[in-house]
């Protein structure tokens, strides 16, 4: 039974079975597990603005020009609420 059959079976692996299906990948396919690994690994954290990595890239004209046109539709009132949104995606 290979470690593909395990997950299958039963529905969990521990990190000896990842290791056996690393051991089977085929050549060639080593960066995207890697890859994939470190999104899983990574995919938890929490992201607020206390943890967010620095944003050192000044702003753009276009940035400016964005920011403006929104700021001028908050105070013309054309906004839309959350629950609008989830409402017309159907959710």
């Amino acid at each position: 039974m290979t470690a593909r059959d395990v997950l299958w079976y039963h529905g969990r692996m521990d990190k000896s079975e990842l290791y056996q299906l690393i051991d089977e990948l085929p050549e060639g396919e080593e960066l995207a597990a890697r890859r994939f690994l470190e999104y899983l690994r990574d995919r938890h954290v929490e992201y607020t603005p206390e943890n967010a990595p620095f944003d050192d890239e000044p702003l753009t004209e276009e940035d400016k020009i964005a920011l403006a046109e929104a700021d001028e539709d908050i105070r013309a009132g054309r906004v839309v609420s959350d629950k609008e949104v989830w409402s017309h995606l159907g959710l």
